[in-house]
């Protein structure tokens, strides 16, 4: 990449996120047909470090306090990982590398929401079947994928949906400075953004685009509330087996 003067922040992290993208994707995607322990914490850990490396492109974040960004990683990640694979397989979809149904989970890897299998056993002693209220399909996910196609955003608006995304969701979490600081970080970027839009791609009228990025971004943040809810459940009766060492983290899995 060349240096940060030639970008402003919001180009910068469209740019981390282009370089996420495999090349030649077709040839190199992995279709699960099942989901274990190894599958699961695997994902985790991709998803956690390429949040945290795109977030490290962005030099506002990186000028917070370590419990600041440490905070905003913790609470954000999965929120960050939602919307970006999903924007993932809407560009998959769209060009029919991947056919509707099928989402991307990983780097590099897909599952068919209808095709795949769950093993539950290392997590709970309660079957699929019966777990079948926390673990419903994500049903959302498709049409949201199908929202994402309508409205095709490019790089630089899918970049800005993230961070809109994530930075409101931490910052409502923890209030205070954090707030604070979010809310900052996300007037200037909405700033970049409109730069974008009047500079680069001569669209001065672009509030009816920004509306249909926002609603699509309150529909995720709805589906993580109810995700939230059903975990929160399942804690009350002492459904899962497995202790996290930070359960905040893990409170959107």
């Amino acid at each position: 990449h060349k240096s940060s003067n030639y970008y402003n922040s919001l180009e910068l992290l469209t740019l981390a996120l282009d370089a996420f993208r495999p090349k030649d994707i077709d040839k190199k995607l992995t279709r699960l047909t099942k989901i274990g322990k190894n599958e699961s914490l695997l994902m985790w850990e991709q998803s956690f470090l390429r949040a945290a490396e795109w977030f490290s492109n962005l030099p506002s974040f990186m000028k917070l306090e370590d419990w600041m960004k440490l905070d905003i990683l913790k609470s954000s990640w999965l929120a960050w990982t939602r919307l970006e694979k999903r924007c993932e397989a809407a560009d998959y979809q769209k060009s029919k590398i991947l056919e509707n149904g099928v989402f991307m989970c990983g780097n590099g890897s897909c599952l068919a929401i209808a095709e795949y299998e769950v093993d539950l056993s290392w997590c709970t002693n309660y079957t699929a079947e019966q777990l079948k209220y926390y673990l419903s399909p994500d049903s959302e996910g498709q049409k949201c994928i199908e929202d994402l196609i309508e409205l095709s955003p490019s790089s630089t608006e899918v970049n800005f949906m993230i961070l809109q995304l994530t930075l409101h969701h931490a910052g409502k979490k923890s209030q205070g400075r954090l707030l604070e600081a979010t809310e900052n970080i996300i007037e200037a970027q909405a700033n970049h953004l409109h730069s974008y839009y009047v500079e680069k791609v001569k669209m001065p009228n672009y509030s009816a685009r920004l509306a249909k990025m926002m609603k699509i971004n309150r529909g995720i943040a709805g589906e993580m509330r109810c995700r939230r809810e059903k975990n929160q459940i399942a804690r009350v009766f002492d459904i899962m087996k497995v202790e996290f060492s930070d359960p905040e983290m893990f409170e959107l899995t």
